[in-house]
């Protein structure tokens, strides 16, 4: 399966999973996560689904349908660990970097982009693709 960095920003896309799928449509397309978070007490199903790195949430109101994939960069080591099922990937920036690679990169591809002090990171103006820095350091990428 290809995953690549521009679908995942502009199209909320890994694969051919994309944002706002049905849980029961995610789970076909990407087959059973790592790990997920603890099932509420209610509904029995769980809010977060993580394969690899990546994290899918659902809506917080309904928990069959994503709304969000967030995407952490670790701290304890190199590289993005990237889904089991994933076997083409384009991602240039799958390490940790700094604002003015992650910059240079949303120049290269001719994506737009603004400063989002209060978030203390950078938005695509096209979409809700979000990158957060810590000390210009990237951190996370959410798409949703």
């Amino acid at each position: 399966m290809h995953i690549s960095l521009r679908d995942y920003l502009i199209h909320g896309k890994l694969g051919s999973f994309t944002v706002g799928m049905a849980i029961t449509e995610m789970l076909s397309a990407l087959g059973e996560p790592d790990a997920v978070s603890v099932p509420r007490r209610k509904t029995r199903k769980p809010q977060v689904y993580k394969y690899g790195d990546f994290e899918i949430f659902t809506l917080w109101d309904n928990l069959d349908v994503t709304c969000t994939i967030y995407l952490e960069y670790p701290l304890d080591r190199e590289a993005l660990s990237f889904p089991a099922f994933t076997a083409d990937i384009y991602w240039p920036i799958a390490q940790r970097c700094s604002r003015a690679t992650v910059e240079a990169y949303l120049w290269e591809e001719s994506l737009a982009f603004e400063d989002c002090p209060e978030r203390y990171g950078l938005k695509l103006t096209a979409t809700d693709a979000l990158f957060t820095f810590e000390n210009d350091w990237l951190g996370a990428i959410s798409t949703s």
